[in-house]
């Protein structure tokens, strides 16, 4: 009897196949589920550091319009008050021919 306790049936075989080979197969497909397009469990202090990063970048963003801006406006106005000075230093000149 020692030995017919001792040798495994194959009834018992089958039945531990039929749980161990699920569990097997399930243990890759998550570790394959997990290595692509899974996003990583985003906490409250994620959210807050990407809020502050992307409020300081769009600061600096319209700091940047701003300047640009403000120099093109420059420029504009720069040329235009040349080309005012340039029409009054003509004035003065033909004024010069009659006096």
């Amino acid at each position: 009897m020692n030995e017919a306790k001792h040798q495994p049936s194959r009834r018992d075989f089958v039945k531990k196949a039929a749980y161990v080979a699920p569990v097997i197969l399930s243990l890759k497909a998550t570790s394959a589920l997990a290595t692509h397009n899974s996003r990583p469990i985003r906490t409250r202090k994620d959210v807050e550091w990407d809020l502050k990063h992307w409020n300081t970048e769009r600061e600096l963003r319209l700091k940047k319009l701003y300047a640009e801006r403000n120099g093109e406006r420059r420029a504009e106005l720069k040329a235009a008050f040349e080309s005012a000075v340039a029409k009054v230093k003509e004035l003065i000149a033909e004024l010069k021919k009659f006096a």
